[in-house]
C-alpha cells in the first residue's frame, strides 16, 4: 500500500504542474447574448460534478480523497465579442484540475468538498460542495438511487465570476469492483461579467453585469475500485459535452 500511497502522490504532482499553467483567454466587447452563451460553457462546464461511486462511503467511517480533471470545449469562447484576428488559433480546451474530499455523515448521507486554489498560473479558483443521500437500494439487485444537490462558485482570471446551484436524481449499478451510474437535474448558473469585458450598450463606458442561464443536465460515469485507490470517470451533457476522470482513495 505505501508504494501504492507514493505513486497517487506522484500523480498528483505531476498532474497539478502539467494543468496548471493552463488557461483560458476572455474576449471583450461582450454583448448580452455573448455573456449568456459564455455562462452556458464556462458557468455550466465548471459547475460541480459527481465523479464518484454511487453506493454510500458508509457513514461516519467513510472517507475519500482524490484528484479531478476536467475539460471544458471552449472554442465557441474565440467566437464572442471582439473575435479573433486572422492567423489566430482559438483554445479548443480548456483543461483544469480540482480537489475534492468526500465524506460520510449519517448512514446514507455523504458530503463532497472541492476546490483550486487560486495562483496566477491557474488563473482560475474555485470551490462547491454536493450532498447526496442514498435513498433505496434494491434488495436482490446491487442497484441505488440517490438525489445530489450541489452548488459551486468560480472565478476565472478576475473576470468572469459565476454562482452555479443544481440537483440531480441518480441511479447507479455496482458490480464487483466496477459501478455504473446515470444522472439527469437541472443547473442554474448567475455570472458577473467585470466593466473591462462588456460593450458599452446604451451606457456612456462599459460597466459590470450581471446574466443568468439555466439547462438541462444529465451524465453518465463509471468507477473502477482497486482498493483504496478507485478511478472514476464521467461524461457531462449541459448545452456542450463536459469530460472529467478523478484518481482517488476511498476508505
Amino acid at each position: 500500500n505505501d508504494g501504492m500511497y507514493a505513486w497517487l502522490a506522484a500523480f498528483i504532482i505531476f498532474t497539478w504542474s502539467s494543468l496548471a499553467a493552463a488557461e483560458i483567454s476572455i474576449p471583450t466587447n461582450l454583448s448580452a447574448n455573448d455573456r449568456q452563451e459564455a455562462l452556458r460553457i464556462l458557468g455550466l462546464g465548471t459547475s460541480s460534478k459527481m465523479l464518484s461511486n454511487p453506493y454510500p462511503l458508509g457513514g461516519y467511517s467513510g472517507f475519500e480523497f482524490g484528484l479531478t480533471i476536467e475539460s471544458v470545449p471552449v472554442e465557441e469562447i474565440s467566437r464572442l465579442g471582439a473575435k479573433l484576428q486572422p492567423g489566430e488559433q482559438p483554445e479548443k480546451t480548456f483543461n483544469y484540475p480540482k480537489f475534492a474530499i468526500g465524506k460520510g455523515l449519517y448512514k446514507d448521507i455523504d458530503v463532497f468538498l472541492h476546490f483550486i486554489p487560486y495562483n496566477q498560473n491557474t488563473n482560475m479558483s474555485d470551490y462547491g460542495g454536493m450532498l447526496r443521500y442514498c435513498f433505496y437500494q434494491a434488495a436482490f439487485l446491487p442497484a441505488s438511487f440517490s438525489i445530489l444537490v450541489h452548488a459551486n462558485n468560480s472565478n476565472v482570471g478576475n473576470l468572469i465570476f459565476t454562482q452555479s446551484a443544481g440537483a440531480e436524481l441518480v441511479t447507479g449499478i455496482n458490480v464487483s469492483d466496477f459501478a455504473l451510474y446515470v444522472g439527469a437535474g437541472r443547473v442554474f448558473v448567475t455570472g458577473k461579467f467585470v466593466a473591462s469585458l462588456n460593450a458599452a450598450g446604451s451606457n456612456p463606458t462599459p460597466a459590470d453585469e450581471t446574466d443568468t442561464v439555466s439547462s438541462f443536465h444529465s451524465f453518465i460515469g463509471g468507477s473502477f475500485d482497486f482498493e483504496p485507490v478507485f478511478v472514476a470517470f464521467q461524461i457531462d451533457q449541459y448545452t456542450q459535452t463536459v469530460m472529467g476522470a478523478k484518481l482517488g482513495l476511498r476508505f
